[in-house]
């Protein structure tokens, strides 16, 4: 999966989507966010999972969705927040589909 991210000629997510979710609180496009939810629920359903490998999985998700270095701080701190809130509500769903 990283391999197929890492490769795109285009970033999942551009900086303009990263700033269009901060300012107005509005999704990316459609065939984006499908894509970044469709990966990041399969994470969520690994339910219990060290807080060090998660945070290694979003910061390696930041990089490949979105193709910004690693000194650009800003946006992978607003990415990485969003994610990890999108994660955590998407493992709670998970978990509970698993209590029903």
């Amino acid at each position: 999966m990283w391999s197929w991210l890492e490769q795109l000629k285009e970033p999942i997510i551009s900086a303009h989507d990263v700033h269009t979710l901060t300012e107005n609180s509005q999704d990316p496009q459609t065939a984006s966010r499908e894509t970044v939810m469709c990966i990041l629920d399969c994470f969520a359903h690994v339910l219990t999972i060290p807080e060090e490998v998660e945070s290694t999985f979003l910061e390696r998700a930041t990089k490949a969705f979105t193709k910004v270095l690693c000194h650009s701080e800003i946006v992978h701190k607003i990415m990485n927040g969003i994610l990890k809130i999108v994660l955590h509500h998407l493992r709670s769903a998970a978990m509970n589909e698993f209590e029903v």
